[in-house]
């Protein structure tokens, strides 16, 4: 018998974005290079608005090297770097890259561990959202592994992120997608808690019933 998925609690972790300017070098036909000022977080929106996931990619290789540089550079600072991560996260998603998902996670683990600069404080980088974004991929993919889910949730507690409505509707999703009987999931989302599950959650789980 599969086993469930399981929470513990941990301290819940709150982040206020802001805004700011990148400015990025680029070659122009292979010989001079040209300073253009980019904000690359609304770049990327722009381009994911329109669907073209592949400019999102072309800008991401021709901009970002993770042996060099932060995601956090990349992104024109701080609060913008764990909103960029998961723009890529489904950008890849939609491209059915799932290789280049993890890549960018594994890279997001690595840059936002120690948070980041923000207007003079300490930003944590790693929210709920930046989780949520993989779980999510999980939830569209034909095949999946426990350990993979499990390893996102073990992430989560070491740095202390509370799981929120949203979590909980991805892993009823895969619990139930695992043959696993999610209501234990539920009772733990309601156990004095003031969280509100989804209402896709409820049809979710009518449906299961």
């Amino acid at each position: 018998m599969r086993r469930p998925l399981q929470f513990v609690q941990f301290r819940l972790t709150r982040w206020q974005p802001t805004q700011t300017v990148y400015v990025a070098v680029r070659q122009v036909h292979g010989a001079s290079a040209a300073m253009e000022t980019v904000a690359p977080l609304p770049h990327v929106v722009e381009l994911m608005a329109a669907k073209n996931y592949d400019g999102v990619v072309r800008f991401y290789e021709a901009s970002f090297y993770a042996d060099r540089m932060s995601l956090q550079e990349f992104a024109g600072g701080a609060c913008q770097a764990r909103d960029m991560a998961v723009c890529l996260m489904r950008t890849f998603t939609a491209l059915g890259r799932m290789d280049r998902v993890r890549e960018v996670f594994t890279v997001g683990l690595r840059d936002f561990a120690g948070g980041g600069d923000g207007g003079g404080r300490v930003v944590p980088l790693l929210n709920t959202s930046f989780f949520n974004a993989y779980l999510e991929v999980l939830t569209q993919r034909k095949n999946f592994s426990r350990e993979e889910v499990m390893f996102v949730l073990r992430e989560m507690k070491a740095v202390c992120v509370l799981p929120d409505a949203l979590t909980y509707h991805y892993l009823i999703e895969l619990h139930i997608r695992m043959g696993v009987d999610p209501v234990g999931l539920w009772y733990d989302m309601r156990r004095g808690s003031m969280m509100q599950p989804l209402p896709c959650t409820v049809q979710v789980l009518l449906l299961h019933v």
